[in-house]
């Protein structure tokens, strides 16, 4: 902490500023909690407790995811579907947070603009008629976030693998 030279200033910097604040978190601040250290004016009054917060925001616009494939909503998936990839509106950085009832998959990126994931067990195909969705950067987590650090707010898409079964017309006997 350090004060300005007329005493009404008081400036705190915290011990890990190279350590970025999380977005959307809320600090708090209490100004003369009881104890033995506390502000007092020039003639020893104790000043009274104040409290203060704010919440963590960024300034500039965050990326968006601009496809996946295969696309939000679709119903008609293939079970032998191989990989899902998700390309975002500018470069990203290399992590990522994903929660999803997908299977087990390797990301990689390419272009830093599209991440893809590759199942790790082709020889089983997907459940058909089961809806996978996929969440990026749930709960808060930043981990999907661009070049300069803005995150991705959260963003949900989902598709459902078809069904293995075929409706069959049968013509009427009129009999």
């Amino acid at each position: 902490m350090q004060a300005s030279l007329d005493m009404r200033t008081l400036s705190i910097t915290r011990q890990n500023a190279g350590t970025p604040l999380i977005v959307g978190k809320t600090v708090d601040f209490t100004l003369n909690p009881e104890g033995p250290l506390r502000f007092q004016d020039l003639d020893g009054h104790l000043l009274a407790t104040y409290t203060f917060s704010f919440t963590i925001g960024v300034t500039a616009d965050p990326p968006t995811v601009v496809s996946t494939t295969p696309s939000h909503g679709e119903t008609d998936v293939s079970a032998d579907l191989e990989t899902v990839s998700i390309t975002f509106s500018r470069p990203m950085k290399a992590g990522y947070s994903i929660s999803s009832n997908f299977p087990g998959y390797t990301a990689s990126w390419s272009e830093q603009t599209t991440i893809t994931l590759l199942r790790d067990d082709l020889a089983f195909p997907l459940s058909p008629g089961v809806t996978y969705f996929f969440t990026l950067n749930r709960d808060g987590a930043t981990s999907f976030q661009d070049l300069s650090g803005v995150p991705l707010q959260a963003y949900t898409f989902d598709f459902t693998v078809k069904p293995n079964y075929q409706l069959l017309e049968i013509s009427a006997n009129p009999d």
